[in-house]
């Protein structure tokens, strides 16, 4: 957020949409979870919507309405909370791989 605001034009759009060139994609590999999986497809939308943001702040500087990033951001650790703590019960145990 903090890099977007100050200068949006030197962020790399490219990069900051690849939800797999982000360490959150490593950390659900390490989960296991698959990668047609929900969460999987809410850590895409979270992606998608800093971009449109960062797109936003590059036309209108003044725009300051970070909801849609937020609710994506959110949206996303729900569902990575739920699925962790499903496993858990489920199991007894989270499995991580290395």
């Amino acid at each position: 957020k903090k890099a977007i605001l100050q200068n949006p034009h030197l962020v790399d759009r490219q990069t900051l949409e690849d939800s797999c060139a982000c360490p959150i994609h490593h950390d659900l590999n390490q989960l296991q979870i698959p990668d047609g999986n929900v969460i999987h497809s809410l850590h895409r939308a979270y992606h998608h919507a800093i971009v449109r943001m960062s797109d936003l702040i590059a036309t209108t500087p003044a725009s300051d309405d970070w909801g849609a990033v937020s609710e994506a951001h959110e949206a996303l650790q729900k569902a990575i909370i739920t699925e962790y703590y499903k496993r858990k019960f489920a199991t007894g145990s989270v499995v991580l791989s290395a």
